[in-house]
């Protein structure tokens, strides 16, 4: 059973009342989206470098010429390099 007669309105748009309201609430829902469209592409830059940064070595380099003493030979020259990844 259709109940629904042949004089069936459409449904109307939501409106304010207010045209000047309307069209400056659409604008900046439009403008908002922008903007986090504009902060998430940022944020995804950003991210993409911390990672490069972290996967990468960083590798710290300490050399020394020290005297050896305990080869009970004596004193000789000793190159020393420490290789460090941090």
């Amino acid at each position: 059973m259709d109940t629904a007669g042949p004089h069936e309105h459409a449904h109307a748009p939501h409106r304010t009342g207010f045209r000047w309201l309307d069209i400056s609430l659409a604008l900046s829902a439009f403008f908002i989206g922008l903007i986090s469209m504009a902060v998430a592409i940022h944020q995804g830059k950003t991210m993409d470098k911390l990672v490069a940064s972290n996967s990468y070595p960083n590798i710290d380099i300490e050399q020394s010429n020290e005297e050896d003493l305990h080869d009970g030979l004596g004193q000789r020259p000793v190159l020393d390099i420490d290789l460090t990844n941090t």
